[in-house]
């Protein structure tokens, strides 16, 4: 694109009125770009076309005088002799007054048109960067609000996982509570032998009173005769006489449960009664707690 300097440049070497330094300046860099040969081209004949179209003007008198006197004094050879018009320098005054006024509307149009443009590039780059900058505020005042909710939930996801390990704490508590209570229900009893052929005879109760059952296990045990039967007995004081918690086998232990409801269990026998068992002690005591 030839800019304003350039078209002048053009302007005033067409009208011949570069300096000799300029001028050869001028010319490389009209060899150099076409664009500008071109523009060239195009001042120099709008030059001779406004110097053909001035209006015809009068030859001065002293012209007049000098042409007519050559008539008189060479009348015979007036026909053959060619009368010589003004050359472009006749003219060339006027064509470059008439093609620098050109020039200058031209350039002056053209720089009132670049200004204009100018102006509406600026409005429009204005305007673009003022919804620019409403677009970065709005995108500023949604990530805000993105964070301020990403740390709501994170506090609440915080919170929730306290309260979590405040439940989850809670419920071990509960649970250990309840096993404590579950095991204070439970009674434990060592049941020894009272019989001397058999001194390392032992046995071991767990009560339930909660749920009134419990399991006996014994150890070193002679095997009772075919017609006999060990049966285990739980002594409480709201009953006269021992409680039968049934027959067992000593070599496999068994869960039992009382025939009546136990309040107290305060101790624990075993005895050797008939097969099948009795309703009340009547054969040897083998093992007692203490």
């Amino acid at each position: 694109m030839i800019g304003d300097h350039t078209e002048e440049q053009a302007s005033l070497y067409v009208l011949g009125l570069l300096t000799p330094d300029e001028a050869r300046k001028f010319e490389a860099a009209m060899a150099a770009d076409p664009e500008l040969a071109e523009l060239v081209g195009r001042l120099d004949t709008g030059a001779a076309a406004f110097g053909w179209m001035a209006p015809p003007r009068d030859p001065p008198a002293a012209l007049r005088g000098r042409i007519a006197g050559q008539i008189k004094r060479d009348a015979a050879g007036l026909a053959n002799r060619v009368v010589a018009f003004p050359s472009r320098m006749a003219w060339l005054p006027w064509a470059v007054a008439a093609c620098f006024a050109l020039s200058t509307g031209v350039l002056s149009y053209r720089r009132f048109e670049y200004r204009l443009l100018r102006d509406d590039f600026l409005l429009r780059d204005r305007q673009q960067q003022a919804e620019l900058d409403r677009v970065q505020a709005r995108d500023v005042a949604l990530q805000q609000s993105l964070d301020n909710d990403l740390s709501a939930i994170a506090e609440a996801g915080k919170k929730n996982a306290e309260l979590q390990l405040l439940l989850d704490k809670a419920r071990g508590e509960v649970a250990d509570l309840q096993a404590r209570n579950a095991l204070s229900e439970i009674k434990i009893a060592m049941l020894a032998s009272m019989v001397k052929a058999a001194p390392q005879a032992a046995a071991v109760v767990a009560w339930d009173g909660g749920a009134q059952r419990g399991i006996v296990k014994t150890v070193n045990m002679p095997s009772a005769r075919a017609d006999q039967d060990y049966q285990l007995w739980i002594i409480d004081p709201d009953y006269k006489t021992p409680v039968s918690a049934g027959v067992f086998d000593p070599g496999k232990g068994a869960n039992f449960a009382p025939d009546h409801p136990i309040s107290k269990a305060d101790k624990f026998a075993v005895s050797l009664e008939k097969k099948g068992g009795a309703p009340a002690p009547h054969g040897p005591i083998v093992l007692v707690s203490e």
